[in-house]
């Protein structure tokens, strides 16, 4: 009999100790979002994310342009001047780094493709949100450019945040209300 009292009391202990983990966990979502160097969360807005999803793009493929431009005028002056090698070593330099520029591109398409239906999907979910809580599309904040699971969004005029649990397919969704440790927002417009 001791026996069973014992390993009964044991089983009320992991449970306890599972609904703490559980707690923390559910706790760890709204706490994993505030940035490492401070307290303040940042939120995006519409604007800031339909304006910002390809500004890296133009970066890299402006890097590659030069890069090629400066293989193909390294290769014609190494044509000209075939006795002068510099050229030939400025050319293969040039062509190193469009390999290495084409390789970035290439890595960043990949990754792309594996969050790109995550990245469409917020722009209708945002528009969702301000149809269902009759606030402009202005009014709707998130804190990632992302769709993701665990997503605070916050109706800035209600001043009142919400975290995002999505169905298996992200077709459906439920807000449940969140409390943010800090109410103090770095807004990205």
């Amino acid at each position: 009999m001791a026996l069973g009292a014992q390993l009964a009391s044991e089983k009320a202990d992991y449970k306890a100790i599972n609904e703490v983990i559980a707690q923390l966990l559910a706790g760890f979502w709204v706490a994993a979002i505030f940035k490492k160097g401070g307290n303040v969360m940042t939120f995006y807005t519409l604007k800031y994310i339909e304006q910002n999803q390809n500004t890296n793009k133009t970066i890299l493929y402006i890097l590659i342009a030069v890069a090629a431009v400066a293989m193909i005028a390294f290769t014609v002056l190494y044509l000209r001047h075939r006795f002068n090698t510099r050229y030939r070593d400025l050319g293969i330099i040039a062509l190193l780094f469009l390999l290495l520029f084409g390789g970035t591109q290439y890595e960043k398409y990949v990754q792309t493709n594996l969050v790109k239906s995550q990245s469409e999907q917020i722009t209708p979910f945002i528009k969702s949100v301000a149809k269902d809580f009759g606030v402009p599309t202005s009014d709707v904040l998130v804190s990632s450019t992302t769709l993701q699971d665990g997503l605070i969004v916050r109706i800035n005029s209600k001043d009142i945040d919400y975290q995002l649990e999505l169905n298996d397919d992200n077709n459906t969704y439920s807000l449940k209300q969140a409390h943010v440790i800090n109410h103090q927002v770095d807004i990205k417009n």
